[in-house]
């Protein structure tokens, strides 16, 4: 998850997201303090990097958006995405464009 002040939270395969909206706030305030949750033993979200560049390194980016016109089925995005190694970014904006940084 990429922050509007440029961090990247990651997220382990084995979390399982609070259903209770009061709960997510509190776990994501911990991760915001902490930089991970739980506090202690292996992390299930953290702080991946301080801006995508330094997240990214020399994968690639696979950006989707509900504007763009694919053709290939979700899984087989997914599949390519993890045997090259590439991270897959979701437009998931209120309003506006890509950042500068994910044009390039």
């Amino acid at each position: 998850m990429h922050l509007q002040d440029g961090r990247v939270i990651a997220f382990s395969p084995d979390v399982r997201v609070p259903k209770n909206y009061d709960r997510f706030k509190g776990l994501m305030a911990q991760v915001l303090r902490l930089g991970r949750a739980p506090p202690e033993g292996e992390p299930l979200i953290w702080t991946a990097a301080k801006d995508p560049r330094g997240f990214l390194g020399n994968r690639g980016l696979v950006l989707l958006s509900e504007d763009a016109e694919v053709e290939e089925r979700p899984t087989d995005i997914v599949r390519e995405a993890y045997e090259t190694g590439s991270a897959i970014g979701f437009r998931a904006f209120p309003r506006g464009p890509f950042s500068a940084w994910a044009i390039r």
